[in-house]
């Protein structure tokens, strides 16, 4: 069973990501305005502040998207999914809702970045900073530009910025946007044109009417931004599945998650969520190196059959080449058979038992049906993965020693692993004593009460490969 665990991590790790990037924004902006100097000499370091501003609005603006499925104001008929961890709720569309698809294109991506900058964009034309200049910033022309491929997204922003500036600063080679006809107004003539634009916006306090210097009047309007990213790539998954989901109506596409896992390089996790009418699964992919999650979400209508049967949630479950896999699935209520979807075994129709032994050519992850059915027609399914690795796991771990703190008192621990093929590894606990960091397998916390408490770590790779090793830690008072 894919258990609410599983995605909730995918999406906290993106929440994490785009915490992170709007730190980064407020570390851009101060560090940048700290190391200027008083004395400009052109227009350069506006330019470079306002794009090097823009390149970070524009990462946190794209892992939103992605983590809202290719949206920033989603459809109103979306999924609510919280985060407790967080106290933070996403919106997930549906992509496929009651056999109806709706998904977005690549236009409409472009048009969702472009709103969210547009919404975001003040935060990067404050330029009080630069005291050399007197400026006014049409606002109600500003729009963006994107472009959004396979790897990478750009942006050209269509800023309207009009700058009264001392003559001598004025260097002409980096400014081609001069607006030569302002070239001969005098210093009085200049400033009354840039007060005029717009009151509002013009502080009065700083121009002297009355000062002799020749100023002159720069327009600039044009700056750009650029990152790369999978979000082409992953909305392409996400959109070839789902086409691919909508042939087979309410039969869920197993095969095709498979295939889409294997031939993408994708991680793919899901979580089912049952309703009184519907049943839903929401899909969170997770690129390659692991830094952007792109959730979306399938309904569909509940068949009036369901019901009087029950088969067992399974935990994803792992096999080993070369070794026989046994495993007995349990079900409850009547008389049935079993039943699955793969061409891996044969689930024994009476007892339900999984044998088989894997091959060299049958490594990899799988999504399993299993399901159990009646006379009736009555049927219950339970969809799981199942894991088939080599007979040496290519994650290193070393035992996790008897752990000691105290109440009150900060405790810090990193558990150690490795990589025998140098993948990225994600870390996971079952603990509610504490959290541990999903990327560098660190705990840090205070605890609160005594006592001994016993945690499991769950340490994953790329390729799903994973070991879970037991600890304990002794709280004392």
């Amino acid at each position: 069973m894919f258990k609410k665990g599983q995605v909730t991590v995918f999406i906290i790790v993106g929440i994490v990501i785009l915490l992170l990037s709007a730190v980064s924004i407020y570390f851009f902006q101060n560090f940048t305005t700290d190391g200027l100097t008083s004395k400009i000499s052109n227009t350069q370091p506006i330019k470079d502040y306002i794009e090097g501003c823009l390149n970070n609005q524009l990462n946190e603006v794209i892992y939103l998207i992605a983590l809202q499925g290719g949206y920033y104001k989603v459809p109103p008929d979306s999924l609510d999914f919280g985060v407790k961890e967080f106290d933070f709720s996403l919106q997930i569309p549906y992509y496929l809702n009651n056999g109806v698809q709706n998904i977005p294109n690549k236009e409409d991506m472009e048009k969702e970045i472009s709103s969210a900058l547009l919404d975001r964009v003040d935060g990067c034309l404050d330029l009080t900073i630069f005291n050399e200049y007197y400026s006014f910033i049409d606002k109600k022309k500003i729009n963006f530009e994107v472009s959004l491929s396979n790897n990478k997204v750009g942006i050209i922003a269509n800023i309207p910025i009009r700058l009264s500036v001392i003559d001598s600063d004025i260097d002409y080679s980096i400014n081609p946007n001069l607006d030569t006809s302002l070239e001969a107004k005098s210093n009085l003539e200049a400033q009354r044109e840039i007060i005029s634009l717009n009151n509002d916006l013009v502080d009065l306090n700083r121009i002297d009417l009355t000062a002799g210097n020749e100023r002159k009047i720069i327009s600039l309007d044009k700056f750009q931004a650029s990152t790369f990213s999978n979000l082409g790539k992953l909305f392409d998954a996400s959109s070839n599945f789902t086409v691919e989901q909508k042939k087979n109506e309410n039969f869920i596409c197993l095969t095709c998650l498979s295939k889409l896992a294997n031939e993408s390089n994708f991680r793919v996790n899901m979580q089912e969520v049952e309703n009184e009418d519907s049943y839903i699964i929401i899909y969170s992919l997770r690129d390659n190196p692991g830094t952007m999650i792109f959730n979306f979400a399938h309904k569909f209508e509940l068949s009036e059959k369901e019901g009087p049967l029950s088969i067992e949630n399974i935990d994803s479950l792992q096999a080993k080449l070369g070794e026989e896999f046994v495993y007995a699935v349990k079900a409850v209520r009547g008389d049935f058979t079993f039943y699955d979807n793969t061409d891996l075994f044969d689930i024994d129709s009476t007892t339900g038992i999984i044998r088989f032994t894997p091959t060299e050519e049958e490594s990899g992850t799988y999504f399993i049906k299993v399901g159990i059915k009646n006379a009736d027609g009555d049927f219950d399914e339970d969809i799981f993965t199942l894991q088939i690795i080599g007979k040496e796991n290519s994650i290193i771990t070393e035992d996790i020693p008897y752990l000691v703190g105290k109440v009150g008192e900060s405790f810090f621990f990193v558990f150690s692993a490795s990589s025998s093929q140098n993948l990225a590894l994600t870390y996971l606990d079952d603990s509610d004593l504490f959290e541990i960091d999903s990327w560098t397998g660190s705990i840090e916390f205070i605890p609160e009460s005594a006592g001994e408490y016993d945690f499991l770590i769950t340490i994953t790779d790329e390729k799903n490969n994973r070991v879970t090793e037991k600890g304990t830690l002794l709280v004392l008072g």
